[in-house]
């Protein structure tokens, strides 16, 4: 039984993720932003993260190629926590996530130390 409140706490984040899956795309950028920064803030199961990457990794791909620098640093955090699982990471491979990766790597300047 005590396993209970955990299967509950998980149905409903899959439950979410059906919901932002579905309504990510047409929301204002505003909407957008605030769904994948809360999705970057959960603590996510492995198999919920792979689901996130099925279902929702395309369009955090997307928001890297073509977001904001704020928008790119918030889904950078939810790829982060997504990622952190091998088999979500390999969808998010094959979702496209290197080339805007790697992008954003090599152009972010370097802070200089002051002294």
């Amino acid at each position: 039984m005590p396993s209970l409140p955990k299967l509950s706490t998980e149905l409903n984040i899959f439950a979410e993720i059906f919901f932002w899956a579905n309504h990510l795309n047409p929301r204002s950028p505003e909407t957008q932003l605030s769904m994948i920064a809360y999705l970057g803030e959960l603590v996510l199961s492995n198999d919920v993260k792979v689901l996130v990457a099925q279902t929702a990794g395309s369009i955090l791909v997307n928001v890297m190629k073509s977001g904001s620098k704020q928008a790119r640093e918030t889904a950078l955090k939810a790829l982060n926590q997504i990622s952190s699982y091998e088999t979500s990471a390999k969808i998010l491979i094959h979702a496209g996530i290197l080339p805007p990766l790697v992008r954003d790597l090599f152009t972010v300047p370097i802070l200089r130390d002051p002294s």
